[in-house]
């Protein structure tokens, strides 16, 4: 088990954890969301689109998906933990208790943040700046 698999465990221990996932691009009409579950409070959340959208309108459809789940879940607090800079477009209007920019997978797999923070714009720099904790992979 990776360390943030290990990490969101023991998360659940305390709270209701929803990880959402990667998109998938296999949706035929609208888009959607699957849940499976590793435990009762431990959640994994995959979103569904069409393979034909642009990442715009793919982002489009990730806020709507995830304004979705939030509601639904009725949380009064939560935290956002990001593994991918992709992320950022899509939930910058939430206002989440703790932000965690967590780029150990990132690290691992050659991506480069930097490369995204290049392109995201001064809204979601201000959003990391004022981040709880930045996790980097020494």
């Amino acid at each position: 088990m990776h360390r943030p698999q290990q990490l969101l465990v023991r998360f659940a221990d305390h709270a209701n954890v929803y990880f959402f996932e990667e998109p998938v691009f296999d949706a035929i009409e609208s888009p959607f969301l699957t849940f499976s579950t590793r435990s009762e409070t431990l959640w994994k959340v995959v979103p569904h689109l069409s393979s034909d959208l642009t990442v715009e309108k793919a982002n489009f459809y990730l806020a709507q998906l995830l304004d979705q789940l939030l509601e639904k879940a009725n949380l009064d607090q939560w935290a956002f933990w990001f593994y991918t800079p992709t992320a950022l477009p899509f939930t910058q209007k939430h206002k989440p208790k703790v932000v965690i920019y967590d780029q150990v997978e990132e690290a691992e797999s050659g991506a480069d943040w930097n490369d995204v923070f290049r392109l995201v714009n001064q809204q979601i720099r201000n959003k990391l700046a004022l981040s709880n904790v930045i996790a980097i992979h020494p």
